[in-house]
């Protein structure tokens, strides 16, 4: 069996080159479901800026118009 101990030490430190095959795609599956998350967050926040701008008279909150042309 192929294992990874860059300390040479312990058995129990060690770790299979499957395992930490494993261990990376967990870790990138992860990061993808974060990623996609801010992007929601983001669309979310960009319709709600919609809907206060139409609800709201730009002269009264000038923001909101800066924020939606930005996006």
């Amino acid at each position: 069996m192929d294992t990874l101990d860059p300390e040479g030490g312990d058995s129990k430190k060690k770790m299979s080159t499957q395992e930490a095959l494993q261990r990376v795609r967990v870790v990138q599956a992860l990061a993808v479901d974060i990623e996609t998350e801010k992007k929601a967050r983001e669309i979310r926040w960009q319709n709600f800026a919609k809907g206060l701008r139409n609800v709201i008279p730009a002269n009264v909150l000038p923001n909101v118009s800066t924020l939606e042309q930005e996006c």
